[in-house]
């Protein structure tokens, strides 16, 4: 009898602990959730990536041989999460990290699962970024089953849960909604208040406006007119005119009384007299010596005009020049580059009278009285000092003395 109960209460605790183990513990989840991470992150980058120098770089010397240890026979030979992130290390590939992520986020959902089949469907994944994921979602899930001694599902059955690309925006797109929808409506109870709210009486306002408006309308009006018969300051010839023109100051002059208190007037009425026949005679003598410099002025035009006409008697215009000797006698200045005047016999002065031109062009003829390369805009050049020049024996005019020219 004993016997038959200690085999009865074994039966009972084993049943027990069979539903216990029903459902697959949260730290295995989460590392099955590891392992299919690694299968879709493999079949992806192998899919997405093909041909691209990211496989042989880096995928198949980095990145494949962490994922591929990956075992369900030893759950502590699967990489977690953490290890999985640092594969994609400076946006290597942020396609694949962004999987690896929307996948890890369903171990968040293990408390809401009531049994394996629940918490299989998790590890599912169709597609990601274009990419077909049946096939290895397939695979990740027979092979778990098989370990937990579960039903073998077909690829069929596989499609028929959402992908975690189409949930993942569908999330989003709720988010923006439920954002915008905040956004834009208003909490009831604001329009409650609005409507409650008694509007503000308008007259007061009104008449604040229209008395501010009038103020400022009076004091702009005070400003111009100050500003308008602001008297002027009296000149010189105002304050005299006054001063002769007024009735009380003749009157104050002309009175005995005045005079009486003045008893020493005579002797200044005798100064001013005085300083007025000065001024007179300074007057008379400044108008002398004016007389004087407009006829020595108007005599020194005379002889100068004098001096030009004979000056411009005889002059002669050349176009360039030969070394030292000038060529191409012009008729005229104009197209000139040399004026000869003051001929003496066979001597004269000469100086340029052309326009801008290279300096390299006044060798032997002219010097400088200043250096051109500190005027790079020049306008013009001026002779400051005439040169010499004499006839050869060929009847040409040779350059004796250079003319100093300045560029301006």
């Amino acid at each position: 009898m004993k016997k038959l109960t200690v085999i009865i209460n074994l039966i009972i605790l084993f049943g027990f602990t069979c539903i216990a183990q029903n459902k697959i513990v949260k730290t295995e989840f989460e590392d099955l959730i590891d392992y299919a991470n690694c299968q879709y992150l493999m079949e992806f980058i192998e899919n997405c990536d093909a041909g691209k120098p990211y496989i042989k770089d880096t995928y198949e010397k980095s990145v494949k041989p962490v994922l591929q240890k990956s075992s369900l026979d030893d759950l502590n030979s699967i990489p977690t999460f953490e290890i999985i992130k640092g594969l994609f290390q400076g946006n290597s590939n942020n396609a694949a990290l962004q999987l690896a992520e929307k996948i890890n986020e369903r171990k968040l959902k293990y408390d809401n699962s009531p049994d394996n089949d629940a918490l299989l469907k998790l590890l599912i994944a169709e597609s990601w970024r274009d990419i077909n994921l049946t096939r290895t979602a397939t695979k990740v899930q027979n092979d778990i089953r098989k370990k937990y001694n579960l039903g073998i599902v077909s690829q069929q059955e596989i499609v028929n849960d959402k992908t975690i690309e189409n949930s993942g925006k569908i999330e989003e797109l709720q988010e923006k909604n439920q954002t915008l929808q905040q956004r834009v409506e208003i909490p009831e109870n604001q329009i409650n208040e609005l409507k409650t709210k008694e509007p503000e009486p308008l007259n007061i306002k009104f008449w604040i406006a229209l008395i501010v408006t009038w103020f400022v309308m009076i004091v702009l009006f005070f400003i111009s007119r100050r500003k308008n018969h602001q008297p002027s300051e009296p000149n010189r010839d105002q304050i005299i005119t006054t001063v002769l023109g007024s009735q009380r100051i003749a009157k104050k002059f002309s009175s005995s009384d005045f005079y009486k208190s003045t008893p020493n007037i005579k002797p200044i009425e005798d100064r001013i007299a005085l300083i007025e026949k000065r001024v007179s005679l300074i007057e008379k003598s400044v108008s002398e010596l004016q007389n004087k410099e407009v006829s020595k002025g108007e005599k020194d035009v005379k002889e100068e005009a004098e001096i030009k006409k004979v000056t411009y008697i005889d002059e002669k215009f050349f176009k360039s020049k030969n070394g030292k000797i000038l060529i191409e006698e012009l008729n005229n200045s104009t197209d000139a580059s040399f004026r000869v005047f003051n001929i003496s016999g066979n001597g004269a002065k000469f100086e340029y009278c052309g326009g801008v031109i290279n300096q390299d062009f006044f060798t032997d003829v002219c010097s400088f009285a200043n250096n051109p390369s500190d005027v790079p805009n020049k306008i013009r050049i001026t002779t400051t000092i005439p040169g010499t020049v004499k006839k050869d024996s060929n009847n040409k005019w040779e350059v004796v003395e250079k003319a100093k020219i300045k560029f301006e």
